[in-house]
């Protein structure tokens, strides 16, 4: 069984940032135990009992490998395998973000005491049962946002590598590899590339790395899916960058302070970073609501820029009253606002604009 840390951002069998990797243990990393409620365990064995349901909802691949429980006592019969295993892999949504599981979950729970976290727990009794017409209704938006996310990051690959600085052939396995820039990383698999080819038609790039701020209710993800579409970015929004217990915390109606959101920020800035050290271009919808924490996202990224989008409060209001399925509750509204330090060196854009006129603007000013 491959180990991967609770609420970890990258799962193999879903790669995109609101995946959250639950109940994929080992025997050399340390794990929550406790009890867990009955119901919880009940409704998690019908979950895995209706997999094949589950995949399908979810379009995973029938195999991806098989899974072996490694706290277990080795098998004497087969020396070669460790105790239960299975191969299916599950899925139940917490809001916004998708927990991403191993069948093998039912055993760590009922034999070796594992306790999920809470949100977890709770996304599993509010699941739908697989085989109702709601679990994949529940699972459809999921796999839109999974095949928007890879395809805006595969536009913006293809037009990044279009104005390829080198090319190089792959000693090893034989395929071209070709360089965005002086500086990247001439070599594959190992080996450094050889019959190597400048593009005379190369032009150095400029990268257009933003951020989008604004209250709840501004159009910042609205705005960042049309600005990624129509400058060609990477395509990010900061509400999949929280962790399940801050989900947890605003879907109950209570607002995050900056304790709660330093590890947001680090995630978010940790991620910007490596694709600003990349080369790659980007926009990232996020509230950033004050100064310190703008600051702490563009640290280190020096043509990062930001676009702040202002909004009466009648008009977030109204918004936010229209999505009533969201995690964000408008009774938190006010603590945003009173939150919020509006930045002084951002492009100010009227949120109650169409939405091609803003995108217009920030493409404008982006040229």
């Amino acid at each position: 069984m491959t180990w991967i840390p609770d609420e970890y951002t990258y799962a193999y069998i879903v790669q995109a940032p609101f995946v959250r990797a639950i109940g994929w243990l080992d025997g050399n990393h340390p794990f929550a135990t406790g009890a867990v409620p009955g119901a919880f365990l009940d409704k998690l064995r019908v979950l895995v009992a209706g997999a094949s349901a589950v995949e399908a909802a979810y379009r995973f691949g029938r195999f991806m490998g098989l899974h072996t429980c490694e706290l277990c006592p080795p098998n004497p019969r087969e020396s070669r395998r460790l105790g239960p295993s299975g191969v299916r892999n599950l899925a139940v949504p917490f809001a916004n973000l998708l927990c991403v599981f191993p069948e093998l979950i039912v055993h760590y729970v009922d034999v070796h005491a594992y306790r999920p976290p809470a949100p977890f727990i709770d996304a599993v009794l509010e699941s739908p049962l697989p085989e109702r017409p709601e679990f994949a209704a529940q699972a459809a938006p999921f796999v839109r946002r999974v095949g928007e996310f890879h395809g805006r990051g595969r536009a913006a690959e293809e037009a990044r590598f279009r104005n390829w600085f080198e090319k190089g052939r792959c000693p090893v396995c034989q395929k071209w590899q070709y360089l965005p820039s002086a500086d990247a990383d001439a070599r594959h698999c190992g080996a450094a590339l050889v019959d190597c080819e400048r593009n005379p038609d190369w032009q150095a790039p400029r990268p257009t790395r933003l951020v989008i701020t604004g209250a709840a209710g501004a159009g910042k993800t609205t705005i960042a899916d049309r600005v990624a579409d129509r400058l060609v970015l990477w395509d990010f929004d900061g509400d999949d960058f929280h962790s399940l217990a801050n989900v947890a915390k605003m879907r109950a109606g209570h607002s995050l302070d900056d304790t709660d959101r330093a590890p947001w920020l680090d995630a978010m800035h940790g991620l910007l970073t490596a694709y600003a050290a990349d080369g790659r271009s980007f926009v990232l919808a996020c509230s950033a609501l004050k100064a310190a924490y703008r600051e702490r996202l563009a640290a280190g990224i020096g043509d990062l820029r930001f676009v702040h989008l202002r909004a009466e409060r009648e008009l977030l209001a109204a918004r936010l009253a229209a999505r009533p399925t969201h995690f964000f509750p408008p009774a938190l509204l006010d603590s945003q606002l009173a939150a919020l330090e509006e930045p002084d060196d951002a492009l100010i854009v009227d949120a109650a604009l169409p939405v091609e006129t803003i995108v217009d603007q920030i493409a404008g000013a982006s040229a």
